[in-house]
């Protein structure tokens, strides 16, 4: 069993140093991931094929796209820190802010982990001054002498990261395992049925396996005359008038292009992939037969993917990250009043009734509304 789990391990990227001394492996949940992942790869199921089914790709892209336009800042309680820790104006040197949030949730939508690796300031003051996103598939979390470890596979070899060096954010957390699961893994068979589905569609009309017609005849038909009557029908150009005699008769078989491309089924597979990421199904242009529900407008969606998915999954699990990286008392929070913002009209009602009750004034409302300056003031008229 030891044997297997290592070439298991290895055939995945997943292997250990080699000068270190061997450790019993026993079979654990981790040990029943590992051979999952490679029951996938063995079906072709990986992050690069999945993506090519356009729904994969659109979910995992709305994930990042609007997660990595949100900013990212440090709090102090409702304060905005003054002074950002640089971890948090840039987790990665080698990125852009932007570049390492969309790195890090697509790590999380595609892998169910994102490991970040930290960077202590040289001042030895144990300030942490990077946080960078390693690739989740290169990363092996194992355990010895208990303590858990990290083993990190680059372009040089594999350096070994204690639990202290990494922040470990997953997707979710299975009872057992050490390691997040995300969509793609939990759902590989409903996926790999969809991609054998769009594959079957694809090459429909290549594979000849529904002929064109049929040759019918009223009269009996033996196998040397249907052998003679074919090849006579195949004789020639195809665009030819053919003549028929002796009661034969063409009858086409016509295929509806939606049943060709298995439309209905497809269909299916973006509603099924759309449950899996937890995404609206109109942000994937699906729809559900016999559903009643609407959309008035865009932030009724977003909202819903706020509330449902991107906030619960993905970006608190990131704040609370970032959190622990930064001194006490402060707090990493994304602003997601982005994807929360009203249309004009409903925004100017909104702050029109709290500027009356007293809750904010207009310099306030200004200052939501990215409006620089102070409010004009009413001049008062002499009576």
């Amino acid at each position: 069993m030891v044997f297997l789990v290592g070439i298991l391990l290895k055939s995945l990227g997943l292997e250990t140093l080699a000068d270190e001394p061997a450790q019993p492996v026993y079979p654990t949940i981790d040990t029943e991931l590992a051979l999952a992942q490679a029951r996938r790869k063995g079906r072709g199921l990986t992050l690069e094929t999945a993506v090519g089914l356009p729904g994969v790709y659109r979910a995992i892209q709305l994930i990042y796209g609007k997660g990595s336009s949100l900013p990212l800042n440090s709090w102090r309680g409702t304060v905005l820190a003054e002074r950002q820790p640089q971890v948090v104006r840039q987790p990665d040197p080698w990125r852009t802010p932007r570049s390492w949030k969309l790195r890090t949730l697509t790590n999380m939508a595609g892998d169910g982990n994102a490991f970040l690796k930290k960077s202590l300031s040289p001042l030895d003051d144990g300030t942490v001054i990077a946080a960078e996103a390693l690739n989740p598939f290169a990363v092996a979390v194992r355990w010895k002498d208990g303590r858990k470890l990290y083993d990190h596979r680059t372009r040089t070899g594999t350096e070994i990261l204690s639990a202290e060096q990494v922040e470990h954010v997953r997707l979710n957390e299975f009872p057992g395992l050490d390691r997040g699961i995300g969509p793609i893994e939990a759902c590989r068979v409903s996926l790999t049925g969809g991609m054998d589905i769009r594959d079957y569609a694809a090459g429909f009309f290549d594979r000849g396996a529904i002929p064109p017609g049929v040759l019918t005849s009223d009269q009996v038909v033996d196998k040397a005359t249907a052998t003679a009557a074919k090849e006579w029908w195949h004789e020639g150009d195809a665009a030819e008038i053919k003549v028929m005699g002796k009661g034969l008769k063409f009858d086409p078989i016509l295929i509806k292009p939606a049943d060709a491309q298995w439309i209905e089924a497809q269909s299916f597979t973006v509603l099924d992939i759309a449950r899996m990421f937890g995404i609206p199904p109109v942000l994937l242009l699906a729809s559900i037969e016999g559903s009643s529900l609407t959309y008035q407008n865009l932030q009724m969606v977003n909202e819903q993917l706020l509330t449902d998915t991107l906030g619960p999954l993905y970006l608190e699990a990131i704040e609370a990250a970032m959190t622990a990286l930064i001194p006490a008392g402060q707090e990493a929070r994304f602003d997601v009043s982005k994807l929360t913002r009203r249309d004009d009209k409903t925004r100017m009602q909104t702050h029109k009734l709290a500027i009356e009750a007293g809750v904010y004034d207009a310099d306030h409302a200004r200052v939501q509304e990215g409006i620089p300056g102070p409010a004009p003031r009413k001049e008062s008229v002499p009576v």
